[in-house]
């Protein structure tokens, strides 16, 4: 049987620090840690839920993804997708893309750094979600 106060320890830090985010990976596992305000702005009496999202790399199915018709990241940090002027993401299902189009930025250290496009299709579908820690070299968009 698992110990899992360690982990529990690592919750219960979380949610009385100031951060709304976290994330960690190591031995093939990855935790993302999300909740929507840090402790100071909420009350002491809230009882607000923490998203806890474990994944293990070794298990997880690629299904059959083509990281060729991919976009992938060039940094690693936390990727936001182009929005346009109303809010809404720059880019949909069937949008053409050209090479060299700005796609998003990813953040890190409070860096901004722009993802570019390395080619040019069609998008298929994000295959991160808007502010989700990314890594180097992995799939950010899929090109159809």
């Amino acid at each position: 049987m698992d110990d899992f106060g360690p982990l529990k320890d690592l919750i219960r830090a979380f949610t009385q620090s100031s951060f709304t985010r976290f994330a960690i990976s190591g031995d093939g596992v990855r935790i993302q840690l999300r909740q929507s305000q840090p402790a100071e702005r909420r009350a002491a009496t809230s009882a607000e839920p923490v998203k806890v999202h474990v994944e293990s790399r070794s298990s997880k199915p690629r299904g059959g993804l083509d990281t060729g018709k991919a976009i992938l990241s060039t940094r690693v940090g936390h990727f936001f997708p182009s929005r346009n002027q109303q809010g809404e993401l720059a880019l949909k299902e069937g949008d053409l893309i050209e090479q060299g189009q700005a796609l998003g930025i990813v953040e890190s250290m409070n860096l901004k750094y722009e993802i570019k496009a390395d080619r040019s299709g069609l998008v298929d579908r994000y295959l991160i979600e808007d502010g989700e820690a990314v890594e180097f070299g992995q799939p950010l968009i899929l090109l159809k």
